[in-house]
This record gives C-alpha cells, structure tokens and sequence, in this order.
C-alpha cells in the first residue's frame, strides 16, 4: 500500500502527496488545478523570476499544467519526503524548457534583433470581439464551447485551469475546442486571422 505523507494541513485541505496520490487514483484533472492552487505563491514567485511579459507568463502556466498532468501520474509518491520542494524543483524545470522553448529570458531576447522579432504576441491587437464586426461573425460561426474557449484564453487572457474552473471543462475539451475553433477561424478570416490571433 502506498504510504500517504502529510495527508492534510493545518486548514484541513489535502497536503500536496495527498493530492498527488488522489490524482493518481482518480484521474481527476481537477486535483492537479488544486494542486497549483496550493503552491499558487511558489509558481508564482518563479514566473515572475524568470519571464517578463504576461503572455509568457501565462503560457508559461498552461505548459506547467500540462507538465504536471503527465508527470504525476508516474510519480512515486513513496520517495517524496517534501512535496514543496520536490514541486519547486518540477516547476523551475519547467520554466527553464519553457525558456528554451521561447528563447528569452527575464525578458531579454536572445539571438533577435528585437524583441518583436522573438515574441511577436507582445504585440498582438487587443479586441473586444463586439467592437469589430468581421470578428464578431466568425465568432458566431463557432460552437458555444469553441467561442467561450477562444474569448477567454485570447481576449480575455485566462489560464486553461481558470477556464476549466469557471466552465466545468477538462484540460483536453479546453484544448480541443482551441484546437478546432483556430482552425475554423483560420478558414473564415483568411488574411485577417492573423491580425486577431498571435500564435
């Protein structure tokens, strides 16, 4: 039987091992969204270390997610002695693939001329989608969970965890509906796609 360490906190929420175990056993995305909430503050703290801009930031959040949802369900809760530090040492992994990924750091482009050139979403229109009538109608085109997931992550700068809490979504229906409402969109803007989205 595996061996549950620190099971709960002083504020009787599920320690970290306890949610790692949990997930395990459950599958349930939702434990890992709990899970960043915890160390909200150390994810935090090293986002803010490493990345300069918002969006990077914000990808940076999604990737670590991602990262987590695949790394937990092999983790061997038994040899964790202190979830935090454990987490900590995953998360600033994660933030330095992120990096290499990006090609910046703390905001300074490396091998660019501009940074425009490294990280052309910093320059991506900030739109409310009613306010232009091309966007609006391509936006109509899309289905109820394609629409929300575009408006939030693109126009109103949500985390996939945020939307899955405010909507009841899983991590895959987030990126899925993304998945196919960039494509539909891509097909009904043409030349203008790019002119809204930044990818």
């Amino acid at each position: 039987m595996t061996r549950i360490l620190n099971f709960r906190g002083r504020s009787g929420k599920l320690s970290g091992t306890a949610l790692i175990q949990k997930y395990q056993q459950t599958g349930d995305q939702r434990l890992v969204v709990a899970l960043m909430e915890e160390f909200s503050s150390q994810i935090t703290g090293i986002a803010f270390k490493y990345f300069k801009d918002h969006d990077d930031i914000l990808d940076f959040r999604n990737d670590l997610f991602v990262k987590l949802v695949e790394t937990l369900r092999e983790v061997d809760t038994t040899q964790i002695r202190s979830a935090e530090r454990w987490l900590c040492r995953l998360i600033r992994n994660a933030a330095l693939d992120c990096l290499r990924k990006r090609n910046t750091y703390r905001g300074h482009t490396l091998g660019y001329a501009t940074e425009r050139e490294a990280n052309p979403r910093v320059d991506r229109v900030n739109l409310k989608p009613l306010d232009n009538p091309l966007l609006h109608r391509a936006l109509q085109e899309l289905n109820a969970g394609e629409r929300i997931c575009i408006e939030k992550i693109f126009f109103e700068e949500m985390s996939y965890q945020d939307i899955m809490q405010e909507h009841g979504f899983t991590f895959n229906q987030v990126r899925g509906y993304r998945d196919r409402a960039i494509r539909r969109l891509r097909t009904l803007l043409k030349d203008d796609f790019a002119e809204y989205f930044s990818l």
